[in-house]
């Protein structure tokens, strides 16, 4: 089990070309947990692409759909008290501190490529290539 940032899900989802270690990561442990904010995250991405034209907006309706159905079930609240606190305390988005509390309280690896998390939170954050097996901490 780890915790997945939402960027890596849109990579893995959406740009599976351009990320294929996304794909290694997923092979290696499939069970990606993420708080409920990962939907929020995923769709303005998917709105994104569509806007800038890297698929169409059926594509974009299929990828929710698919994405939904796959990462739902996985969803786990984490404390958003404790998420304000992190995000306080080290100087980074609300948001961002959703994903290293979740991390946190299930005592599980967030996999992240954001460089102020892996830099921040040594301890629980680890990037794509470290977890496929390199060993890159950061972009």
């Amino acid at each position: 089990m780890i915790v997945v940032d939402a960027n890596i899900l849109v990579g893995f989802m959406c740009m599976p070309a351009h990320q294929p270690l996304a794909g290694r990561a997923r092979t290696r442990d499939a069970c990606w947990v993420l708080p409920p904010l990962w939907k929020h995250e995923f769709l303005n991405a998917i709105a994104l692409l569509v806007r800038h034209r890297h698929f169409t907006a059926a594509d974009a309706a299929a990828i929710w759909i698919e994405g939904s159905a796959a990462f739902e079930p996985n969803e786990h609240a984490p404390d958003l008290a404790a998420a304000l606190h992190l995000a306080l305390v080290h100087g980074i988005t609300t948001y961002d501190a959703q994903y290293v509390v979740l991390a946190e309280m299930l005592n599980v690896p967030l996999l992240t490529e954001d460089r102020e998390l892996l830099r921040k939170f040594p301890r629980r954050a680890v990037s794509l290539e470290t977890f496929c097996g390199g060993t890159r901490t950061g972009r």
